[in-house]
């Protein structure tokens, strides 16, 4: 998961990438969230800013068994993505779940832990 041209990205190693339509690179708080069903069916990567669906897109997760790579918040590798070395900014309690959220429950979750008196 990182950031390009302002919005978030996930990647799938050499499967491909999908994204949000919404801009976050702004200078404020915002939460952010991916969910990925293993499922290869529909849209199975949903990409969520500030509470609500902001893009999704199908990668074939189970294609290749990326389970030995380490999982990368910020970039992915050196020369990827092209002009970017990585993440600018802070991080807050990063999470991790054995299976997709529901939309609800990512709501649910930036309402909860949204900042008081600023943010998104």
């Amino acid at each position: 998961m990182f950031v390009q041209n302002g919005r978030l990205r996930f990647d799938v190693g050499w499967v491909g990438a999908t994204g949000a339509d919404a801009p976050v690179a702004d200078g404020k708080w915002h939460h952010v969230a991916v969910a990925v069903s293993a499922l290869n069916e529909g849209n199975n990567i949903r990409c969520f800013v500030d509470g609500h669906l902001s893009g999704s897109g199908h990668l074939n997760v189970a294609q290749h068994n990326e389970s030995p790579l380490p999982v990368r918040i910020g970039f992915c590798n050196e020369d990827f993505p092209v002009g970017q070395s990585g993440f600018v900014g802070d991080l807050d309690e990063v999470r991790g779940y054995s299976y997709a959220l529901k939309a609800a429950e990512i709501e649910q979750l930036f309402h909860a832990h949204r900042p008081a008196g600023g943010g998104a």
